[in-house]
């Protein structure tokens, strides 16, 4: 257990997370679903952040009885994307308005939720066979101040009508590794939605090209 306040000890686990060079992450639902379209539902998403700006992920989604793959690759605020039809390896630019371009980046993302995390309290410990002992914040991440924390961000699809239950979980060398969400973020999800998004290979080699 820390004997830091758990608002410093999340923000000094913040500061030394989005510190490292590389991270990997995945997001799955560990139940409930989310549909973006009719008759297609996220799977997860997988990927790598390379900073000072650069991210790239997969998204997997079933669309009726198909399984499909949508790459995304992120470099220095320009965004492609793959046709879920002619293959993942089949990038194009695209073009986004720049009050959505924060939240295209996962370590932006992280950021923001940090800055929304309200009532953290220190409620337990886990050993995990890979990260060793890691320390468990709970408290919400409260969407109603979003527009107060990030006020030229359009909040598009994001639910901002309540604060959510939220778990962190942070390493010995305050490294965050773990967040479970439960409940609705976006209009798209269901209500019984319980989102669990992972951190690791901090520090690894990651190459992350210029699509051609």
């Amino acid at each position: 257990m820390t004997e830091q306040s758990p608002d410093a000890f999340v923000a000094h686990a913040a500061e030394a997370t989005l510190a490292q060079p590389t991270f990997h992450y995945t997001i799955r639902n560990e139940r409930g679903k989310t549909s973006p379209f009719p008759g297609v539902q996220l799977q997860g998403v997988e990927g790598s952040v390379k900073q000072p700006d650069r991210f790239q992920a997969v998204a997997s989604a079933k669309a009726l009885f198909l399984n499909v793959e949508i790459q995304v690759v992120g470099i220095e605020g320009r965004l492609w994307m793959s046709n879920p039809i002619q293959g993942a390896k089949h990038l194009r630019e695209r073009s986004v308005d720049a009050r959505y371009l924060p939240l295209t980046r996962p370590d932006n993302v992280v950021h923001l939720l940090l800055k929304l995390l309200d009532t953290p309290r220190i409620d337990r410990t886990e050993n995990d066979q890979k990260c060793g002992a890691l320390t468990v914040v709970a408290g919400s991440f409260n969407l109603t101040r979003l527009k107060e924390v990030a006020p030229d961000l359009v909040a598009g699809p994001i639910l901002t009508n309540k604060a959510l239950p939220v778990e962190i979980w942070i390493d010995s060398d305050a490294i965050i590794r773990r967040f479970k969400i439960h409940g609705p973020m976006v209009s798209y999800d269901e209500a019984n939605v319980v989102r669990v998004v992972e951190f690791s290979r901090y520090g690894e080699p990651v190459s992350i090209p210029t699509p051609e």
